[in-house]
């Protein structure tokens, strides 16, 4: 090779070498200014950061940041982070940089879990890990990672297991976009053989946007599952051992807005929940709720009065929400509350039931009638299960709460709001534009009064 090319070889390599390095601190300076922002971001939501250290290499960085989070009526929580961070030499790929965050053990976190547990001891190592993955101006991908651990608190020595956790978050830089699915896989608090909670895998799932023209009000899907939640102890009053055990329990959420008209539906059920010693157990227990027509502008406005409340004062946080002047603008989109598709599974039959609430009037508070009301409900349960209940309960040292609930539901009956038929406790009621019936037939709303006494 002659010494030209060999000159320009290096000449070349030269530059690489200098572009390389130049592009890596560009970038890294990029990630710093991205890193920096951010963390004056938290500051909206109520938590201050302090950046003690950043340490900016050619193709990584370190930081420590100091996080305070602030508590009613109580000393602030600090927590110590420390962040490796990892970029690439140049700014499009300094846009995808990574940053490692770690809560670093302290004393502090130690303390609020004691005060949290109501114990004076603690013995365990707590960790948390975050990996976030970040575009500049675009989508932030987190990783959230928290190991198995053990500790005793309380004043009972209470062992409390962690099983671990795992989380993985999406979200744009304006927070107007979540999605999320995060793992627990167990934890457990044993005080003794008698005395015992535990929760099997939970797994909890969201997809939801931020209403267009709303800061608060989010859009889409949410659920929650819950393997087995089991929990056994002993009662204060009569040493018995109380025991109850929910399997396959789980939550969806969904959220739809229409014409400024907020629709939430969630449903609620199991697979199966045991209650008490008598291993009673009912099956597919569930309902679903719903909340119709609820004004999207009174839930942004109240949600900006709990925000302002940080520090705002009285007249500032009135300026924001008042709530009389929401009301009318509330009912006049006719709300409406209810719950559908209860059911149960006993031995001796299902429970099921539906019941609705309704504001059917012109919106005018100050002229609030039960003529304004449409409510509806009917439900129907085996009185077996029931009696099986209430024996239980008599035999624990209840019989005085026992004897009460049986002359209430007696009580319903002999007044006509229950009916009792071939071992079936059911009721059909309903109440519109100011007329209540009871199995079909008008009654005077004198009745109601009546209902009233009976508790």
């Amino acid at each position: 090779m002659n010494i030209d090319k060999k000159k320009k070889i290096i000449g070349a390599s030269v530059l690489a070498a200098v572009v390389f390095i130049g592009g890596s601190y560009w970038a890294g300076k990029s990630t710093e200014n991205t890193f920096r922002k951010s963390m004056e971001e938290m500051a909206d939501y109520g938590v201050k950061v302090t950046l003690l250290e950043y340490r900016r290499g050619i193709f990584s960085a370190t930081a420590r940041t100091e996080w305070v989070l602030s508590r009613s009526g109580k000393v602030p929580l600090t927590l110590p982070f420390k962040h490796n961070i990892r970029h690439g030499p140049f700014l499009v790929l300094a846009s995808a940089a990574s940053i490692r965050s770690e809560l670093m053990p302290s004393n502090e976190l130690s303390a609020l879990l004691v005060d949290t547990l109501g114990g004076d001891s603690f013995i365990g190592k707590i960790s948390l890990t975050v990996k976030s993955t970040f575009v500049g101006g675009g989508e932030h991908y987190i990783r959230i990672v928290s190991p198995k651990f053990e500790a005793y608190a309380g004043e009972n020595r209470a062992l409390l297991s962690w099983d671990g956790l795992d989380g993985k978050i999406t979200m744009d830089s304006g927070l107007s976009k979540i999605r999320a699915k995060v793992v627990i896989n167990g934890l457990s608090t044993t005080e003794s053989k008698d005395d015992l909670l535990r929760v099997n895998r939970v797994t909890l799932q969201t997809d939801m946007k931020k209403a267009r023209g709303y800061e608060f009000v989010f859009l889409g899907a949410s659920s929650l599952v819950l393997n087995k939640l089991s929990y056994q102890g002993t009662d204060e009053n009569t040493g018995a051992i109380r025991a109850y055990a929910f399997e396959n329990a789980r939550g969806e959420t969904g959220t739809a807005l229409k014409n400024g008209g907020l629709n939430i539906k969630i449903r609620a059920g199991a697979d199966a929940l045991v209650l008490g010693n008598s291993k009673a157990t009912i099956h597919k227990p569930g309902a679903t709720f719903l909340f119709e027509n609820i004004d999207a502008q009174v839930l942004e406005a109240i949600s900006r009065a709990a925000q302002a409340q940080n520090g705002e004062s009285e007249r500032e946080q009135n300026s924001i929400f008042s709530l009389e002047e929401h009301v009318q603008s509330f009912l006049k989109r006719k709300p409406a509350f209810s719950i559908k598709e209860v059911s149960a599974g006993w031995p001796e039959g299902a429970t099921t039931g539906n019941f609705r609430f309704a504001y059917t009037g012109d919106g005018n508070f100050d002229l609030f009638s039960l003529a304004d009301l449409a409510v509806d409900l009917q439900f129907s349960l085996p009185l077996a299960p029931i009696n099986r209940l209430l024996e239980e309960q008599a035999s624990q040292g209840y019989s005085e709460e026992t004897r009460k609930q049986v002359e209430i539901i007696n009580s319903m009956i002999n007044k006509g709001f229950l009916t009792e038929e071939d071992g079936v406790l059911s009721a059909d009621a309903s109440l519109n534009d100011g007329t209540l019936s009871l199995k079909g037939q008008p009654k005077s709303l004198e009745v109601l009064q009546e209902l009233l006494e009976i508790f």
